[in-house]
């Protein structure tokens, strides 16, 4: 199959004091849909957000509002026609309190959850998508040369990327499973080049340090990574969410205060130290922590990077701010200038995420197939193991290609 073979439609949503309503885009046409009333939708979304935040329920599959809402209220929250004939690939722009609901797990009518049947993507505006989609690498290759899943291999796609990859779990023990999922993934990179924070994959220490080097000001940067993935446990400031990061360890704490950079302003070279913007949540870590912060890199770093997977708790969970900004780690690395972002809506678990990231890799980059279809394939293949609630936790923000 060709890209340019593939069917894409766009669902735009519009959220107002009496209706949910949704703009449904196929090519040229565009179809006005009323999908539901606003107060009868919000407290059951209210509810399932809770639902889905109480990790050890989600853990043991304890979840029937997110079955109820995939069986009956979440299908009416697409336009019938998506249920019922589901395009190659659906790019989904969420408004309000939508961006916290899983509509990729809404049943077709087909009993498949719409997310194994087709290629989607979250982004929270045509903006933003329209940027994603500007400065995504894959789209310089010509489309009509870029086919997959035919006889004889995939062909005229991009190859030859190159990853940044760091484990650590700061809160286990020395037996750092994080540290291994990293090196593993490294190891499926045959041929590509690989920057890791430990090449061993024992006891990776991932810092602060070592995760700003992709995300820096543009002078600063030779080139960017082509794929960013970090392995940690995310933390969700639910006051200020500028303040939500991912927590990463330091061997010693003095050592990270003497590192930093110069920053050359009007012919004077200014040296800028390498510090946390706030302390770590809990002094109960087997190693000294710090957090790379949201506000940290909104601040300091941007990127060129075209696909950052952040394999941290709830670092896509969106908490609305001003102007139906949908404040969350995924959202953040967007705004930096990456592409595309994989990262978990609620709580991950560290066995299906392993599983469910190396069929994402294997569908993209071997198979060459786009980043939407290969999402589709690593939830549709851990959908008969580990259930909707952990084989749907990981989604696609950004540009779909």
């Amino acid at each position: 199959m060709r890209v340019t073979d593939l069917t894409v439609h766009a669902v735009l949503y519009s959220v107002h004091h009496e209706s949910v309503s949704a703009l449904w885009v196929t090519g040229s046409d565009r179809k006005e849909v009323t999908l539901g009333r606003t107060k009868d939708i919000l407290p059951q979304a209210n509810a399932l957000r809770e639902e889905l935040s109480r990790t050890v329920d989600v853990a043991v599959g304890k979840v029937p509002l997110l079955e109820s809402f995939a069986r009956t209220w979440g299908r009416e929250l697409l336009p019938p026609e998506v249920i019922a004939d589901p395009p190659d690939v659906l790019v989904l722009v969420p408004h309000a309190f939508l961006h916290d609901l899983p509509l990729h797990l809404v049943l077709t009518d087909t009993g498949r959850p719409l997310g194994a049947v087709s290629g989607l993507t979250y982004c929270s505006g045509m903006t933003t998508f329209n940027i994603c989609a500007r400065r995504n690498p894959s789209r310089r290759v010509d489309p009509d040369s870029w086919t997959f899943g035919e006889q004889g291999g995939p062909r005229g796609y991009r190859t030859g990327r190159t990853l940044r990859i760091g484990g650590v779990d700061v809160l286990a023990s020395s037996d750092d499973a994080f540290a291994r999922l990293a090196a593993a993934i490294a190891d499926s990179f045959d041929g590509d080049k690989v920057v890791a924070a430990d090449p061993s994959g024992v006891l990776a220490t991932l810092d602060r340090a070592f995760a700003m080097l992709s995300f820096k000001p543009p002078a600063l940067a030779d080139r960017w990574d082509d794929i960013v993935c970090f392995v940690a446990h995310g933390d969700i400031d639910v006051e200020q969410h500028r303040f939500s990061g991912l927590l990463f360890g330091t061997d010693s704490t003095m050592a990270q205060l003497k590192t930093g950079f110069g920053v050359d302003i009007d012919g004077r070279t200014y040296w800028r130290k390498d510090l946390p913007l706030r302390a770590a949540p809990t002094a109960n870590t087997r190693l000294p922590t710090e957090v790379l912060t949201a506000a940290e890199l909104e601040s300091f770093g941007y990127s060129g990077t075209e696909l950052v997977c952040l394999l941290g708790c709830s670092a896509g969970l969106g908490r609305v701010l001003q102007a139906d900004e949908p404040a969350s780690l995924a959202e953040t690395f967007l705004k930096l200038g990456s592409s595309a972002v994989i990262a978990p809506m609620w709580d991950a678990h560290i066995e299906p995420t392993g599983k469910w990231i190396r069929s994402f890799l294997e569908a993209w980059l071997r198979e060459g197939k786009p980043k939407a279809l290969a999402v589709r394939d690593a939830t549709s293949e851990l959908l008969s193991l580990y259930g909707p609630q952990l084989a749907g936790v990981l989604t696609l923000r950004g540009d779909w290609l």
